[in-house]
């Protein structure tokens, strides 16, 4: 018996959207602080924590979700 051959190709588009849910995953979010620090971006992110957290969460749980389903399905030859 021969192993099955895989010769589906994902899309560019779902490796874009999982760099996207990477960057985006709220729980980075404690790694990138520190490398704000002292920036006006950072003061903005301490100001509106939660609203930064909660807008993090919805993008990332979007582009996890359309990576997912991008990933899955096979290119058009």
């Amino acid at each position: 018996m021969e192993p099955a051959k895989n010769t589906t190709k994902s899309r560019p588009a779902g490796y874009l959207l999982f760099a996207i849910f990477m960057l985006t995953c709220p729980c980075h979010l404690i790694v990138v602080a520190p490398l704000l620090a002292g920036t006006l971006l950072a003061t903005y992110i301490s100001e509106h924590f939660l609203l930064i957290f909660a807008v993090l969460l919805l993008l990332s749980l979007l582009s996890a979700l359309a990576s997912m389903r991008l990933l899955d399905k096979p290119r058009a030859q």
